[in-house]
């Protein structure tokens, strides 16, 4: 399962209330969950201090997997563009904003985001792996096999989902140079 959400998971007080998104979502209720995450804004919210901020991040994580599960991908890009557009200085919300984007509309779309998210975040592996499938699946082999190259060079468990990944298949097929 992808949800992996530790904040709210260890945080003994909204255990239960996180046990109850995690099964809205394992039962595929997603407007459940929704409204569980909403339930543990308020909450939170009404305790915030500044000592103790919101966790908004978590918070939006969170909902971006459920909106992933959900495969409501306009929502799911909507928010994560307004994250990106707020917090650039975090990869993941460009890469949850591109995934969704592939999916609503197409992967030129998607591919335009994570280039811009490279130059802002070089060394991040999975920006590199997404920019060579994108470029498998555009038939660009040459420059997939370089991205995937510097995605592998900058975390080599990526070698392992490279060689099952759908959208590198192209590469796969294609003769060696």
């Amino acid at each position: 399962m992808p949800l992996q959400w530790k904040a709210m998971s260890d945080a003994t007080e909204f255990r239960n209330e996180f046990q109850s998104v995690l099964g809205y979502y394992e039962l595929g209720m997603w407007d459940d969950a929704l409204a569980e995450i909403a339930i543990i804004e308020r909450e939170l919210k009404a305790e915030a201090s500044a000592e103790e901020p919101l966790p908004q991040v978590e918070l939006d994580e969170l909902r971006l997997v459920v909106f992933q599960g959900a495969k409501r991908w306009a929502a799911m890009r909507q928010l994560a563009e307004a994250c990106a557009e707020a917090e650039p200085a975090r990869a993941s919300w460009f890469i949850s904003w591109a995934f969704a984007l592939r999916r609503e509309e197409s992967i030129p779309a998607a591919r335009r985001i994570l280039q811009r998210a490279v130059l802002l975040h070089p060394d991040e592996a999975l920006i590199s792996f997404n920019l060579a499938c994108y470029a498998a699946q555009l038939g660009e082999l040459d420059e997939a096999r370089q991205r995937l190259d510097r995605a592998v060079a900058l975390d080599p468990a990526l070698k392992k989902n490279a060689q099952d990944d759908p959208d590198l298949e192209p590469m796969r097929r294609a003769p060696a140079v």
